[in-house]
C-alpha cells in the first residue's frame, strides 16, 4: 500500500463528538474542506452508517471503519479520530446492537482495489488491543502520527 493515504494532519486526538453522526459529518466536512472529497461524501458517509454500520468490537477498546463509494472521493486518505469520550456506533456483525467506539478510522477511497488492501491493514492493527491502547494515550500529535505511521498504513 502506498503510503500516500497517510496524512498526519487528518489524525486527530482528543476529538469531540456525542454521536456517530456528529463524528462522521466533522470528519467528513474536514476532508470536505481540504478537497479531498466531493460535496455529497458528509451526507453519503452518514447514510451508509446508517444502513451499514461499522463498530467492530475487537476487546476493550473498540473502533469504527466507516467509509463510502469512491464516486464522493476525489482523494484517497485515512482520517483518524481519537474520540475524547467513547460514542456508540452499531455492530458491523449485529447492527441491532451498538458498542461504545473510542478510535475512528475513515477510510476514504477512490479505488475499489486500494479499498481491499486498506481494509486489510486496518483490520490487521486494529486486532492488537495493546496498538489501541498505546493510540488513546498519546497525546503528542506527532508521536501518535508515527505510531499510526508504522503500525497502521504502513510507511
Amino acid at each position: 500500500m502506498e503510503n500516500n493515504y497517510f496524512d498526519s494532519n487528518l489524525v486527530f486526538t482528543d476529538f469531540e463528538a456525542d454521536n456517530y453522526e456528529e463524528v462522521l459529518s466533522k470528519l467528513s466536512n474536514i476532508l470536505l474542506k481540504k478537497g479531498i472529497v466531493k460535496e455529497e461524501y458528509p451526507e453519503k458517509i452518514v447514510e451508509r452508517e446508517h444502513n451499514y454500520p461499522t463498530g467492530l468490537e475487537v476487546g476493550e477498546i473498540n473502533v469504527a471503519v466507516p467509509h463510502s463509494d469512491h464516486i464522493y472521493v476525489n482523494e484517497g486518505k485515512v482520517a483518524v479520530a481519537i474520540l475524547k469520550k467513547p460514542v456508540m456506533f452499531n455492530k458491523m456483525d449485529d447492527p441491532s446492537e451498538e458498542i461504545p467506539v473510542s478510535i475512528v478510522f475513515m477510510l476514504v477511497v477512490a479505488e475499489p482495489k486500494a479499498h481491499l488492501e486498506l481494509l486489510q491493514k486496518v483490520f490487521g492493527a486494529i486486532q492488537s488491543q495493546e496498538l489501541l491502547k498505546q493510540m488513546l494515550v498519546i497525546k503528542d500529535h506527532q508521536e501518535l502520527t508515527n505510531l499510526i505511521k508504522n503500525n497502521v498504513i504502513g510507511g
